[in-house]
């Protein structure tokens, strides 16, 4: 079920005024190119951004004068919304949250979240469920609570009944090595080589592989976190090596502890670098994940935070040849800074796409250009970097990273 979302704005004098917030990225300010434009002078020109994604719909200010607060409670990262909750924003201006959400969350106060919408939504529904309320209950006399006990000593002495039968079983089935012939085929093997040690810190034992899918649904993902298009990017049929590109660079970046101490320190320092970038109107995620590229996921050794300092004039400059409005853009964007060159009324990629795409509809996008020869392979490796590392840093743990996701 799709959310329904409802602002309802207090006008004064008990008048109300109900907006509607039907795109999944909805702003908020005093400029008119706003979703909901407000005339307050205590708003900034753009304010705050309400998300809606997989049952969740959350709010962040855009590094606005005045701040946006939750229930009284200042945003500093994201928030949760509830239905109910009361966002004020600007010098009086104050807007009623009426939600119908699919993952049932509509009760309780707003929480600050650092985490990415599809794990949060995990995380929402477990903390809202008892899990020593049983317990709770048994023991609420003493006859009860000696009963209780003796059930489970009971069910643990089964349990580990059952359990060595099993594992008998399992060791005198056909098939099944004994010890002996488990060593001797370790010395047929011969040993361990260097290379079988692992690279990193990181936990890869026991991570699933991860379908070309579901790297096609992450990286849509990005797609929506980089750019101001609320659509659901759908990748071109000239991108299909491209998914395959992107997995093999995940697989290779779920590897590198030098990227799991970068996200640990983008998780502390990252707001900072990300109200600076949101003050200019550039998406923050585009600046970190392009920072990430620029230190290969930490592994120059340099600062990704002081990069992303240093890159965001940069970005803004290519920002108005190349644009943000579309993911397809801002790719091509992301291509261009790689690229390098140019002056600020012209660039070397503004030539190559003048020459290549025919169509704006289906070829302007960065696939099609490094099919045409319009990009080199370092650039699009680049691309390809930069789309494999906003993977992982929605949700780092998933691929054996310890590094909470990361929410600007």
């Amino acid at each position: 079920m799709e959310n329904e979302v409802t602002l309802i704005v207090d006008e004064g004098q008990g008048q109300e005024r109900r907006v509607a917030v039907r795109s999944s990225r909805f702003t908020i300010g005093r400029g008119a190119d706003s979703d909901l434009a407000l005339d307050d002078q205590g708003l900034s020109r753009r304010h705050a951004l309400i998300e809606r994604f997989d049952g969740l719909v959350r709010i962040s200010d855009c590094g606005s004068r005045n701040g946006t607060f939750v229930n009284g409670r200042q945003v500093t990262g994201v928030a949760v919304l509830r239905d109910g909750d009361r966002i004020s924003i600007g010098n009086a201006c104050n807007l009623t949250i009426k939600c119908i959400i699919a993952a049932c969350l509509s009760s309780g106060r707003a929480e600050e979240k650092s985490l990415p919408f599809d794990v949060a939504a995990d995380k929402e529904v477990a903390e809202a469920t008892p899990t020593s309320s049983l317990f709770d209950t048994l023991s609420g006399t003493p006859a009860i609570a000696t009963a209780a006990m003796t059930v489970l000593v009971v069910i643990v002495v089964i349990a580990v009944f059952f359990a060595g039968e099993s594992g008998n079983r399992a060791a005198h089935s056909p098939g099944a090595m004994t010890e002996t012939e488990t060593q001797a085929d370790s010395n047929r093997q011969g040993p361990p080589s260097s290379h079988d040690e692992p690279e990193s810190s990181t936990n890869t034992a026991g991570v699933e592989p991860v379908s070309i899918e579901q790297i096609e649904k992450a990286a849509s993902q990005v797609m929506r976190r980089i750019s101001s298009d609320s659509n659901p990017y759908v990748f071109p049929p000239n991108a299909v090596d491209a998914l395959g590109d992107i997995k093999r660079k995940v697989e290779q970046y779920r590897e590198s502890p030098a990227l799991e101490e970068a996200l640990q320190t983008l998780n502390r320092r990252g707001p900072e670098i990300a109200t600076l970038a949101r003050r200019e109107g550039v998406e923050p995620y585009l600046v970190i994940y392009v920072a990430l590229a620029v230190t290969d996921g930490g592994r120059t050794g340099q600062d990704t935070l002081e990069t992303g300092r240093r890159i965001l004039p940069e970005l803004l400059s290519l920002r108005a040849t190349f644009g943000t409005e579309m993911a397809d853009k801002s790719l091509i964007l992301v291509a261009a800074y790689k690229m390098g060159g140019g002056t600020k009324k012209s660039h070397p990629l503004l030539v190559s796409m003048r020459r290549i795409v025919k169509d704006p509809h289906t070829e302007r996008n960065v696939w099609h250009l490094y099919e045409r020869g319009g990009l080199d392979a370092e650039v699009y490796d680049f691309v390809v970097s930069f789309l494999a590392l906003g993977i992982i840093s929605q949700n780092p743990g998933r691929f054996g990273i310890r590094a909470a996701p990361l929410a600007l």
